[in-house]
């Protein structure tokens, strides 16, 4: 909290003991100009008086909070943990400066008008008209902005640059019926409720094609199940027409037909070397074989890479069986 140098101050604290007199709490501070904290003189510096629920009000007088910055006070008493607050001792409160922020002044005698706004903006000294070398921190140059030119660079009149009449703001505001009484406006609204609908509508189909899009992509587990392999592959014996699947990498789930496959091998924890055997497609299915000689398949665990142009790198693992 912040309180005001050389100010009274009200602090609000918590003991977890009821006090049996509000003149044995015992105050202390420490301060940015103190090296330890301080006991104060209960009536002399500040004094308590008890709330409810072990919370107690303590009215400190101004001759306490005499140092700018942070000062820690400690509230404790006789068989209680005791209470710390920090507070904030500045110069001025924000509540102070509001004194120095000046008196309003009135536009156009009382009257505020928008060509009175933008030459009176900073009529800060008084008076009735804008002077240049009294009011603001800035000199106002040439004759300023006219109402009209405002409203040009807003857009909101027909005469703004860059727009024609039937696009600015006035135009389009004026464009509202002012009352749906007559039949002529009733049926204005009317049909820009079913152009609103007709776009809705519109919307709507396009998100349930997406949708659709979405439902009918191949999930990890349909990937999964077409690279499912059997079970109980041996260790040290060869494995003929190894077959698996190749995608484009251009949406990742359409099978690569008429590619050129080559693979990579690596056993236990050995480094990738070329597959013995050349790879070939099975006709144009996008669908590969390959066969792995004893040698290759003479490890625990195997690795098996295969690349090709357009593809989706083929990363497979076999743990072989004894």
């Amino acid at each position: 909290m912040q309180f005001k140098k050389n100010g009274a101050a009200r602090v609000f604290f918590y003991l977890d003991v009821l006090a049996a007199t509000v003149a044995s709490i015992v105050l202390k501070r420490v301060d940015s100009g103190s090296t330890d904290f301080e006991t104060l003189t209960y009536t002399t510096n500040y004094t308590c008086d008890e709330m409810s629920g072990g919370w107690y009000a303590c009215d400190i007088v101004a001759s306490v909070l005499d140092t700018i910055g942070e000062t820690l006070l400690e509230f404790s008493y006789t068989g209680s943990n005791p209470y710390y607050c920090s507070v904030d001792v500045v110069d001025n409160l924000v509540s102070d400066n509001a004194t120095t922020i000046g008196t309003p002044v009135s536009l156009d005698s009382g009257v505020a008008s928008l060509a009175g706004m933008l030459t009176k903006i900073a009529d800060d000294s008084g008076g009735t008209t804008y002077e240049a070398g009294a009011d603001s921190m800035h000199t106002k140059t040439g004759s300023g902005l006219t109402a009209q030119q405002t409203r040009d660079a807003m857009l909101l009149a027909a005469t703004a640059p860059g727009i024609g009449a039937e696009d600015s703001i006035d135009d389009k505001l004026d464009d509202i019926p002012t009352s749906v009484a007559t039949a002529a406006n009733a049926t204005t609204i009317i049909n820009a409720l079913a152009t609103i609908d007709s776009a809705l509508d519109t919307a709507l189909l396009a998100l349930t094609s997406i949708d659709s899009a979405i439902i009918n992509i191949p999930t990890n587990s349909t990937i999964k199940t077409l690279l499912s392999l059997p079970t109980g592959i041996k260790k040290n014996v060869a494995y003929s027409n190894f077959t698996f699947p190749m995608f484009l990498s251009t949406d990742h789930c359409s099978l690569a037909t008429g590619k050129t496959i080559t693979g990579t091998i690596r056993k236990d924890n050995g480094n990738f070397s070329a597959l013995s055997n050349s790879i070939s497609e099975i006709g144009t299915t996008g669908m590969f074989s390959i066969d792995i000689t004893q040698t290759e398949m003479n490890a625990d665990s195997i690795g098996l890479l295969f690349s090709g142009v357009d593809c989706d790198d083929l990363p497979i693992m076999i743990d072989t069986n004894v």
